[in-house]
């Protein structure tokens, strides 16, 4: 199996917590709750995943753009 980018762990984790906010504006009770299981699902899978390759230090996904470097070690995410 590919090792992801992290820009494609970006998009997989927004477009979990947007398919889930979907799901909860739908209406239905069972449908609402698997959107509320959906999103904190993705939202929960961005803290274990989105990491620094080399030091393991979690990365913030709204502040991160491409060829940008760790702050914690320096070395170029991605």
């Amino acid at each position: 199996m590919k090792k992801l980018t992290m820009d494609q762990k970006r998009k997989c984790v927004i477009g979990g917590v947007i398919g889930g906010a979907i799901l909860i504006l739908l209406g239905n009770t069972a449908i609402s709750i698997a959107g509320l299981i959906l999103a904190l699902t993705a939202m929960t899978i961005q803290y274990v995943w989105f990491r620094c390759p080399h030091c393991g230090i979690f990365i913030q996904l709204w502040n991160y753009r491409e060829g940008v470097e760790c702050p914690q070690c320096g070395k170029k995410l991605g």
